[in-house]
């Protein structure tokens, strides 16, 4: 009886450790997830500001050449 219930005790932490390890890939998916967003998000606001800056360069270059 002894030996049955420790295996079931054994089993009962096993499980546990399991669930606490698919909590961990599913927080680790998540900061994944979050992290590209991130990142997807930076570059098209770099992308968006070059832009900017692409019209800004042309704007003064047309002026100079204008001026001369």
């Amino acid at each position: 009886m002894r030996a049955l219930k420790q295996r079931v005790k054994l089993i009962d932490l096993y499980h546990h450790w399991m669930e606490e390890f698919n909590n961990l890939k599913m927080e680790h998916a998540f900061m994944k997830v979050e992290l590209l967003i991130y990142h997807k998000r930076s570059k098209r606001n770099l992308a968006d500001q070059w832009e900017f800056y692409k019209k800004q360069v042309s704007k003064i270059i047309q002026k100079v050449f204008e001026s001369d």
